[in-house]
């Protein structure tokens, strides 16, 4: 089933998710079942939104690539299975 991952992280500037970003775009767009990922930054932080074609995917995708670079501290992501998606 298709979910949607959504991911805050808080006090992260927007330039240091954009360094991150940039390492892992090759790794993420080679990845089974990646859809797509977009990101808003604010004072606050940066959210991180993912789509994958199932949890395992993104699961397998996230403690090998992301989970090592993150701060044990922050709250997990939010996963969500999709109903529906309307693509372009």
């Amino acid at each position: 089933m298709p979910v949607i991952v959504t991911s805050r992280i808080p006090g992260l500037p927007g330039e240091a998710y954009d360094e991150t970003a940039a390492h892992l775009a090759g790794p993420l767009r080679g990845a089974d079942g990646f859809i797509a990922h977009a990101a808003t930054a604010d004072a606050d932080g940066v959210t991180v939104t993912e789509l994958w074609e199932a949890e395992g995917d993104w699961s397998r995708f996230f403690e090998t690539h992301v989970k090592p670079s993150l701060p044990a501290t922050l709250p997990p992501p939010t996963v969500v299975e999709i109903r529906n998606t309307i693509l372009r």
